[in-house]
């Protein structure tokens, strides 16, 4: 006879969390009466095994009787609302123990109908678990099938549907219900909820059946998920059995030679198997092959001990180990074995020795994985050996590392730089006082690691580095563990003004070294040596004399700037920009952005500069300015700069004419009313050939209205004008072609002088005589005295000559 167990079998995450939650319970609260509503598991020896612990029963109609401050265990199946709101309000300690996947089947549907989703629910009316699901809802319908649902249900008002499962569901049907739903109802939504373990364990049968003679279900005879693997089962192999206890079995309906195939329902403890799989052995093994068996796997175990096993089971709670020579098996948290499946062969440490009450021992692989890590940990001490650890904790005086589930002290003195949580760094072993007092240092593994890297370096090699910093005057790099600096001068050949708009901290880069420092561990680098110097293919094209094309880059208040062929830059000076003697602004010339042809004027290979000259290409205008622009000639210009005193005409380019405010206008005197560009005609009035200095007039251009008026008006002639103005002092009158006389107040009437405003007043007319004319001060002064005096004089003449004396 040979026995194969099912592949996935027993007690499932939900259950073994109830049960073990009643028992821990009764160890905590010893003197507490605890209360369990309804049947925890359908197993009765589970049941019974609890009863005798004190453990109370009871259903939801005597919740009333519970007494103040008692324990009450929500089974796994959970319960219904209404059962739930009363419960919270009794004065009683509540532990729920409903299954994960139940409760996710609970909020699912709610959620559901909170989206006006009408829900249709395939399952057990009568089981607990679905009548505890469905009662949070109101909008649903439920049926036992899928050949009720064909049958009975009418698409109604709703508008879409959310289709879900008992999670212990046959999954064979689901598919067909699925199919069902999403072919013939509109705006359907179907999720499967049925419980993985149930998934599992119900494909581990047909799997099962398929290869036994026979065929044994243990679990009890009302458990949902057990009568469903029985089915399944039976299905496939009629020579299925189910049973609930070794008791039941009926040893007429195996053979000796039977290949039996085992599995049990989600409720049934591993115990129940054993007796069942032992009584099976006892009854088809012979006494001798039975001993054999027996002392084979028989040995002692001790506490601490390493052994090896088979993985047979693994689900979100806990996993089994088969391990020869013990009742039952090796238990574990799942998660010390997440990188193992079941079948595979895995080492453990023995926990205790004492078995549990399913006849397993606590088993560990994670002490194993501690045991091989310290090793790994004093071999690394031995050969200084970097080690990868993570910040768990910042404490006083420095921070706890973990390292393969073992802590690590890193002092801040050192750790070399701040540290936060979660950072991970490599660590060097400074000393191991026991296995829970090693002490580390990153300082010492940024010495060794820099120091290593650095000296595997060499002047000229390119190496990949990452921009940790910009500044104004370069880059901070890294290179690994090591840190570099770009100067700016080394980013281009070209002239870099902003980094920051060329590159972005993190970019990576290649970079040729061009120094190292070893007493620092200073690395500085280029970007530029990486491209070839422009300058060697221009010094090959061009020589002293050669003219070249460049764009002016920028202006300084000496010269400009020129960007040249491949990069190179030149320079002219203000003095080679035009044959101007003075250049006082060379915006007026250049602006950025011109192109230009320029001549070298000079070249220095050594330190790579370019002298240029813009006016050395161009005949110099002061060698023919006489006979181009001779004094007294007329010519005109565009206005380039205007200034407070006079402005700049163009006459042909590097040639300019300064026109001063007072040779504007003969007469007036005010704000120069010009415009930049405004093209005007003058005379050439002064020609300074030694200062390159070219002056112009405009007023030149006609003749002087003062002296016209001399030679018209001559000293003591009389002249009829109007007044313009009337102060204290006297009187400005309007002489015509905008000259303006002046009769003082002394030069008024006697009996007016004293009284100007009363007697006289603007736009009369008046006679006055000339008394004074200066053309070079352009002043003329009147007087209305004198005229009379003479007017008066001549009548007395004329007496005189009449009547005599």
């Amino acid at each position: 006879m040979k026995i194969i167990r099912a592949e996935k079998m027993g007690f499932c995450f939900g259950v073994t969390k109830a049960v073990d939650m009643a028992h821990a319970l009764t160890l905590t609260h010893p003197k507490k009466s605890i209360f369990i509503l309804g049947m925890l598991v359908h197993n009765q020896h589970v049941i019974n095994e609890l009863l005798e612990k004190g453990i109370q029963f009871i259903q939801g109609k005597d919740i009333a009787t519970l007494p103040e401050g008692c324990i009450v265990i929500i089974r796994a199946h959970g319960v219904t609302f209404e059962l739930y709101q009363t419960l919270k309000a009794k004065k009683v300690e509540l532990y729920d123990a409903t299954c994960i996947f139940v409760k996710k089947a609970r909020d699912l549907i709610i959620e559901k109908e909170n989206d006006d989703f009408h829900i249709l629910f395939i399952g057990d009316e009568d089981h607990p678990e679905v009548q505890g699901i469905v009662s949070h809802v109101k909008n649903v319908s439920l049926f036992p099938n899928l050949e009720v649902l064909k049958t009975t249900f009418n698409e109604i008002e709703y508008k879409k549907y959310f289709v879900m499962c008992q999670t212990t569901y046959n999954q064979s049907k689901f598919k067909e219900i699925k199919e069902y739903c999403n072919t013939f109802l509109k705006s359907t939504i179907v999720s499967d909820t049925i419980c993985y373990a149930t998934h599992e364990r119900q494909e581990a049968i047909v799997s099962l059946a398929q290869k036994c003679d026979k065929i044994i279900i243990v679990g009890g005879k009302n458990s949902s998920n057990t009568v469903k693997l029985f089915q399944l089962a039976q299905e496939i192999n009629p020579n299925s059995t189910h049973i609930e206890t070794a008791e039941e079995l009926d040893l007429t309906f195996f053979q000796e030679n039977d290949i039996i195939g085992i599995t049990a329902g989600a409720s049934t403890p591993e115990s129940s198997i054993l007796e069942i799989e032992k009584k099976l052995m006892e009854a088809f093994v012979n006494n001798q092959d039975f001993e054999s068996l027996l002392n084979e796997y028989s040995f002692s175990l001790e506490r601490g001990q390493r052994i090896k096993g088979i993985l047979i089971h693994k689900d979100n709670n806990f996993a089994l180990l088969e391990i020869p020579g013990i009742k039952g098996q090796g238990r574990m948290d799942s998660k010390e074995v997440r990188d193992y499946k079941v079948g595979d062969e895995v080492e453990v440490k023995i926990s205790t020795t004492t078995e549990d009450f399913y006849g397993n021992i606590a088993v560990s692989r994670i002490a194993i994985e501690k045991d091989n890590a310290y090793n790994q940990i004093l071999l690394a001490h031995t050969n200084s050996t970097p080690l990868e650890a993570k910040v768990v904790e910042v404490i006083p005086g420095g921070y706890k590392l973990e390292h393969n589930q073992f802590n690590l002290f890193l002092p801040k003195s050192l750790a070399s730089r701040t540290l936060m949580l979660n950072d991970n760094l490599h660590v060097v072993i400074k000393e191991i006082k026991s296995n829970s007092n090693i002490i580390v240092s990153y300082k010492d593994f940024l010495d060794i690691q820099i120091s290593n890297e650095f000296n595997k370096l060499s002047i000229g090699e390119t190496i990949e580095v990452t921009i940790k910093k910009i500044s104004e005057n370069g880059m901070i790099v890294n290179y690994n563990s090591l840190s570099g600096f770009i100067h700016i001068s080394e980013i281009s050949w070209e002239t870099i003004h902003a980094i920051d708009t060329l590159f972005k901290e993190g970019q990576i880069l290649n970079a040729s070294i061009i120094s190292l420092d070893k007493a620092k561990h200073g690395i500085k680098l280029s970007l530029k040596k990486l491209t070839p110097d422009p300058w060697i293919a221009f010094s090959q094209k061009y020589q002293v004399n050669s003219l070249v094309s460049g764009s002016v880059l920028e202006l300084k208040p000496f010269g400009a700037i020129l960007k040249l062929e491949n990069g190179v830059r030149g320079f002219i000076h203000k003095s080679e920009v035009a044959w101007d003697r003075f250049i006082k602004n060379i915006e007026r010339y250049l602006s950025v952005g011109d192109i230009v042809l320029a001549q070298i004027i000079e070249m220095d290979k050594e330190k790579k500069s370019v002298k240029l000259s813009l006016k050395s290409i161009k005949s110099n205008p002061w060698d023919s300015i006489e006979e181009k622009y001779p004094l007294d000639s007329i010519t005109s210009g565009k206005i380039t700069h205007i200034y407070d005193y006079g402005f700049f005409v163009e006459i042909e380019e590097g040639l300019e004419v300064f026109i001063y405010k007072n040779d504007i206008r003969w007469t007036e005197k005010s704000a120069i009313s010009n415009q930049v560009g405004d093209v005007v005609s003058f005379k050439i009035i002064e020609v300074n050939h030694d200062k390159k200095q070219l002056k112009g007039s405009i007023k030149h251009l006609s003749a002087n209205p003062y002296q016209v008026f001399a030679l018209n008006h001559p000293i003591k002639s009389a002249v009829v004008a109007k007044i313009l103005n009337i102060s204290q002092n006297g009187l400005s009158i309007d002489l015509g072609n905008n000259l303006v006389g002046f009769i003082p107040g002394s030069e008024v009437l006697e009996k007016a002088a004293s009284n100007l405003s009363v007697l006289y007043s603007v736009g009369q007319e008046i006679q006055a005589q000339i008394i004074e004319l200066d053309i070079k001060k352009q002043r003329i002064i009147l007087s209305i005295h004198k005229l009379v005096s003479a007017e008066e004089r001549t009548d007395l003449d004329e007496m005189l000559k009449k009547y005599g004396v």
